[in-house]
């Protein structure tokens, strides 16, 4: 039998946090940088890759929960982004107002 990953082990453990939680709080902290360039580019590359690991946990048979339910959170905000800027006032001529 071998012995698991000690990262993976190891790193979890010591924060007192599940592996999905680990992988959860990393995607949402490292789309941070893409969020200080433009809200929408951050929400929509967060968007996907809350997909992808919802996906991967689910294949793997990890807790997916967490990560469907921030999933669906960035899936309202992104809606709310989306109106917020289709329903802008334009001026003649389209312009931005």
């Amino acid at each position: 039998m071998t012995a698991p990953n000690p990262i993976t082990v190891t790193i979890p453990a010591n924060l007192g946090m599940s592996m999905e939680m680990v992988v959860l709080l990393v995607l949402v902290v490292l789309s941070m940088v893409l969020f200080a360039k433009d809200v929408k580019i951050g929400l929509i590359s967060l968007f996907v890759t809350l997909a992808l690991n919802v996906v991967v946990l689910f294949e793997h048979g990890f807790n997916y929960t967490p990560a469907l339910i921030v999933f669906f959170m960035v899936v309202v905000m992104l809606a709310f982004t989306l109106y917020a800027s289709a329903t802008k006032s334009r001026a003649p001529g389209g312009y931005m107002t």
